[in-house]
């Protein structure tokens, strides 16, 4: 029963089920959450899976100190 919630929530997590996204945008720096890049001014990069969960909580949490704990539970 737990791995097929797991697959659940991973089919979950990788649809749009109708909701917007948001970008998130600091100082010229935008995070594109429906193409998972990272763009400042024209260069733009596409980020892996990972690298995009970080960025997304730092970028949310700008000027917070994020814990080792919520690095990992975002991971």
């Amino acid at each position: 029963m737990g791995i097929f919630l797991a697959k659940i929530n991973a089919v979950l997590r990788r649809t749009n089920n109708g909701c917007t996204h948001e970008d998130i945008h600091i100082e010229g720096l935008s995070l594109v959450e429906n193409s998972m890049r990272l763009q400042f001014e024209e260069k733009i990069v596409d980020l892996s899976k990972n690298e995009y969960k970080v960025l997304k909580l730092l970028m949310s949490n700008c000027g917070k100190v994020i814990t080792r704990e919520e690095l990992i539970e975002a991971l």
